[in-house]
Parts: structure tokens; C-alpha cells; sequence
């Protein structure tokens, strides 16, 4: 996987629902590829808060989305700063995606990304570095 130019992403950032261990499933893999290829995952609309995410985990479950006990303070949005840190110092991300909903959470997002710290920082607190074979197109 290293040899050949390719990129891996697509899992969820699950910042403080979901603790990421150094052994937790397809994580573990992400130390592994830093440097050697592209990384990127999402922050998606359940992972915003626990609320969202119990209801998603309802609906996945065939329930009906308001069928789930939620506590007031389960609305609470999970700081972005937790995904940033997760995505920068465990997964060691280069690309980090937001769903745009709920939307105040996507613009906590943004506030976040125009704070003096990172606002001059095209790549958001992340490693812009990818590897040097990362985008080319290997010989057929």
C-alpha cells in the first residue's frame, strides 16, 4: 500500500463519544499510514453530539429517532476543538471533513477554523505535508 499512490479516509472523527484507543479497530491504522499516505476522515452529523448520536443509533436500529431518552445536557454540541485534537494528534490526519448539519455545529466549526491560531493556517491545525508519491500516477 505504501509503494502505490493512494489515499485513505472515510471514517468517522468520534472525538468524546467514542474514545479512540491506541487497538480500537480501523484507528489503529491511522499512526500506522501517516506519512506514507494522504489521510482524511469526517466529522458527520451524529458525532456532533450525543444527543444526535443516540438518535442515530435509534434510527439505525429501525426506531423511530425521538423514540431514545435524551438528557438536556446530551444537546450540548462536543467542543470542534475535540475533533481537531483527535484528527491532529491520534488519527494524524492531513484532510478533515464537517457535515454542514446540524448547522450551528458546522459554524462552530468555522469560528474555530478563523480563531488567530489557525486562521493563517491553510490546512487548519492538520499536517499539510502528504507523502511525496502521494498523487502520482503509477506506471501501467
Amino acid at each position: 500500500m505504501r509503494e502505490i499512490a493512494w489515499a485513505w479516509g472515510g471514517r468517522r472523527v468520534p472525538a468524546a463519544l467514542q474514545p479512540v484507543g491506541p487497538g480500537e479497530g480501523v484507528y489503529r491504522l491511522y499512526p500506522k499510514m501517516a506519512g506514507a499516505v494522504p489521510l482524511g476522515a469526517a466529522v458527520q452529523s451524529p458525532d456532533y453530539s450525543v444527543a444526535n448520536w443516540k438518535r442515530t443509533a435509534a434510527f439505525n436500529r429501525g426506531q423511530d429517532r425521538n423514540s431514545v431518552a435524551v438528557m438536556p445536557e446530551e444537546e450540548t454540541p462536543i467542543p470542534v476543538r475535540e475533533f481537531l485534537k483527535l484528527a491532529r494528534e491520534k488519527l494524524k490526519l492531513n484532510y478533515l471533513f464537517w457535515s454542514t448539519s446540524p448547522q450551528n455545529c458546522f459554524e462552530n466549526g468555522e469560528e474555530m477554523l478563523a480563531e488567530p491560531d489557525l486562521a493563517s493556517d491553510p490546512a487548519g491545525g492538520l499536517d499539510s505535508r502528504c507523502p511525496p508519491k502521494a498523487f502520482e500516477i503509477p506506471a501501467l
